[in-house]
């Protein structure tokens, strides 16, 4: 392997630092299109967004005093003050915790691995485990309580677990007779578009629970109409939930151009431009690259002991993949696969993310590996859990090129379109 620009640390300046000078040198020069894209986009001045958090307690919050409530959140639930829900409530004797229910990651959002019930030292609430032997709340946790209230900012990504476990945790309050609340909160990468292959049958699992494509284009709130609307999973008659909405949210508007501060989704999601590449890049942390973790970027770095940096980075760039170019690097992983190793690998620059199609992103980047090295990359049945489906690993097992790839996803796409406008809270 060519010997390229090395990068060591996760610490975000000396990243920026590291970027500027490689795309200055050779290695990561663009075209004049992509200069032209550079030029071109924008970030439009934030608009003031309301979530659902500060809806509730603007105008809801009265219908709850004199309740017990439980709670499905983790450290994303904040009003835009950056006050956690938890704090909010207990400003009011009249209304009891009960008990949390904490997603991936945890209550607080900085564990790895399934996750155990515990103590809330603020509300003395037990915090129970959604993501461990249970991925949904039994009868007996939900005993005495009378609403249950789900907030937490997903990416709007299918296989992203928190939308799991918000349909769980729906079905058991519908099932206990118990109020459902979703407090709602913006799609980051927009409510626009949809992509990537449809979930089926027979590979529903709890990152592939609903029958949607990978980039749904719905916020949480949409989401969970829809599921509970279309019958995607089973709801006692008459059931609906209550959703608290967004104020003045615009379904075109990226999260830096609202004026909500951006609180790390979880250890592996700390800023927007993770989440834009999220929806396709995400298909390598099922094989041996290291692709999530510290001493890199998550999902932005993709590395490997035997990836040729250079060869890859110059064949997707000859590719012109709307919306990106490719860095060529070296770097050592501080955890996660090959900690302590010296990987080669690429960096995804995002040069105009409004046509930018993450998913379409992750199967050119698969493609071109299994061309470059065939006796090193194999596709494994993971991915078929992550994509909803066997179909793209069978086509990139079978030589299809991403187009032929992205042609056989249009119809069901286009089903899914029309069905989710119904659905639509936001213009």
């Amino acid at each position: 392997m060519k010997r390229v620009t090395k990068m060591y640390s996760s610490n975000y300046v000396p990243i920026l630092l590291l970027s500027v000078i490689i795309l200055l040198s050779g290695c990561g020069q663009k075209t004049d299109t992509q200069q032209e894209q550079l030029q071109t986009t924008q970030v439009r001045s934030p608009i003031s967004v309301d979530p659902g958090i500060d809806v509730l307690f603007q105008q809801y919050i009265d219908e709850l005093r004199g309740k017990t409530i439980g709670l499905v959140i983790n450290q994303t639930a904040v009003d835009k003050k950056g006050v956690n829900i938890v704090d909010r409530f207990m400003e009011y004797d009249d209304i009891t915790i009960k008990a949390i229910f904490a997603p991936e990651h945890g209550y607080r959002g900085d564990k790895q691995g399934r996750i155990e019930d515990e103590i809330d030292p603020v509300s003395g609430a037990t915090v129970y485990s959604l993501y461990g032997k249970l991925y949904k709340p039994l009868p007996e946790m939900l005993d005495g309580i009378d609403v249950l209230i789900f907030d937490m900012q997903s990416v709007g990504v299918k296989f992203y677990t928190y939308s799991s476990t918000m349909g769980h945790a729906m079905q058991a309050a519908a099932e206990n007779d118990v109020e459902y609340w979703v407090l709602d909160r913006p799609n980051p990468i927009t409510g626009i578009r949809v992509d990537g292959t449809m979930q089926d049958t027979a590979t529903v699992s709890f990152v592939g629970l609903y029958p949607a494509p990978i980039q749904y284009g719905l916020t949480m709130g949409e989401l969970a109409n829809m599921v509970v609307g279309e019958g995607m999973m089973e709801f006692p008659e008459g059931f609906k939930p209550r959703i608290s909405q967004l104020k003045n949210w615009q379904r075109d508007r990226w999260y830096d151009e609202i004026d909500i501060p951006w609180v790390k989704a979880s250890p592996n999601m700390p800023d927007l431009e993770t989440a834009i590449v999220y929806p396709g890049m995400c298909f390598f942390e099922v094989r041996d690259f290291w692709i999530k973790g510290t001493g890199g970027r998550p999902f932005i770095w993709l590395g490997n002991p035997w990836l040729d940096g250079n060869k890859l980075a110059t064949d997707l760039n000859e590719l012109k993949i709307p919306g990106v170019d490719f860095t060529p690097i070296e770097f050592t992983p501080t955890s996660g696969n090959f900690e302590g190793e010296m990987l080669g690998g690429i960096q995804v620059n995002i040069i105009d993310r409004n046509i930018l199609e993450p998913v379409k992103l992750g199967v050119y980047v698969m493609h071109t590996i299994l061309k470059n090295h065939p006796d090193e990359y194999e596709l494994t049945t993971k991915i078929d859990r992550l994509a909803g489906t066997d179909r793209l690993r069978l086509a990139l097992e079978e030589g299809q090129t991403p187009e032929q790839i992205f042609e056989s996803w249009q119809q069901p796409l286009a089903e899914f379109e029309k069905l989710r406008v119904k659905y639509f809270l936001y213009q």
